[in-house]
C-alpha cells in the first residue's frame, strides 16, 4: 500500500513537471513560426 501511494505521488509529480515543459516547447514553436512569418 505504501509503495502504490508513493508511486501515485511520483506520477503526479512527473506530470506536474511534464506539463510546463510541453507548454514551453509549444510556446517556442509558436514563437519560431511567428518569427518566420515576419
Amino acid at each position: 500500500m505504501v509503495y502504490s501511494s508513493s508511486y501515485i505521488i511520483l506520477q503526479t509529480n512527473l506530470s506536474f513537471v511534464r506539463v510546463p515543459t510541453l507548454e514551453y516547447n509549444r510556446f517556442n514553436r509558436y514563437k519560431l513560426l511567428f518569427y518566420q512569418l515576419w
